[in-house]
């Protein structure tokens, strides 16, 4: 365009020259409508003039739609973001996993906030308490089939959340911020505390302190639930070294973090599909393969909050 530019002295021969250019996408087979109405499926071939503008329409299911407007002939590479299953837009970082309800999840964020969520951006409840340091570490519940849950904050303050409707009970001072935990058993939870205290609860708000030494986990153990539980999730965390692959031990998916995005890799390698990815990532986790979820489910957190996916082969 530049050599044509420099070589025709005529601006009005110069605009009426056409050129052909590409457009694909990822992953492909998306329907692109121009606004002159012209339809194409990608990968195709184009023809617009040097100074034509053109807005194109870019859709395809399960994916968010894109409108693209070109003033110059040039090739297109389109990266499709898939629309996400589940959604919750946080208002602090997510570091804490999800927590299955029923069908629905509970889930946290370090500006202190808690909330039950569904399917797509579904809302049962959403709560907020007074936090300096929020919340990192991903509720448990009592033992017994219980609704209801404790929630630990990272400056060392413990409530009870009932996941029901979102009541809660507290906050009562540990006097301490956790380093590991919560963590539960078949009859109690455990928290260990930075000063080296184990804290236990059964069912009420305030806790049994154990005695200096006594663990009732070993070092092992403890490292493993530095974070709270996994929830049966197969996590990567972005501090965690430089790993940016995930690859699901349930379904052998892929997700590997990219400058472009978030990619999904199906087991047999065929083509995948993606997300936009919001700043810094902090965590991926694949969940394992179910009945509702027979590929599994991978969920993300990032500068959006944290977001669901459903593998779907093509």
């Amino acid at each position: 365009l530049a050599l044509l530019k420099e070589r025709i002295a005529n601006p009005n021969h110069y605009e009426k020259i056409i050129m052909p250019w590409k457009v694909k996408t990822f992953p492909s087979g998306a329907r692109v409508t121009t606004d002159q109405g012209r339809e194409y499926t990608t990968p195709f071939d184009i023809e617009s003039a040097t100074t034509e503008r053109m807005v194109l329409t870019v859709t395809s299911p399960g994916f968010i739609t894109q409108e693209i407007t070109i003033e110059k002939p040039q090739d297109l590479d389109i990266f499709l973001s898939r629309t996400p299953e589940s959604s919750w837009q946080a208002e602090g970082r997510v570091d804490a996993v999800p927590v299955p309800f029923g069908q629905d999840q509970i889930v946290v964020d370090r500006d202190g906030v808690i909330a039950r969520i569904g399917t797509g951006e579904k809302r049962v409840w959403t709560k907020k308490i007074q936090t300096l340091s929020g919340v990192a570490r991903a509720p448990v519940f009592f033992p017994g089939g219980s609704a209801r849950m404790l929630l630990v904050t990272e400056e060392g303050s413990a409530w009870i959340v009932n996941a029901d409707n979102g009541e809660m009970e507290g906050p009562w001072d540990l006097g301490s911020p956790p380093r590991v935990g919560p963590w539960a058993t078949s009859q109690h939870i455990h928290v260990l505390l930075a000063n080296g205290r184990w804290a236990r609860w059964q069912s009420a708000l305030q806790p049994v302190l154990l005695e200096e030494g006594a663990a009732p986990h070993t070092a092992t153990e403890s490292e493993a639930a530095r974070y709270g539980p996994n929830n049966g999730l197969q996590v990567v965390r972005s501090r965690e070294g430089e790993v940016r692959t995930l690859k699901s031990r349930f379904t052998g998916w892929i997700a590997e973090a990219t400058a472009r995005g978030l990619v999904l890799t199906p087991p047999d390698e065929r083509e995948g599909f993606a997300i936009d990815l919001e700043g810094m990532w902090t965590f991926m986790a694949w969940e394992p393969a179910s009945k509702t979820y027979p590929e599994g489910r991978l969920w993300i957190s990032d500068g959006f909050g944290l977001r669901a996916l459903i593998p779907r082969e093509r």
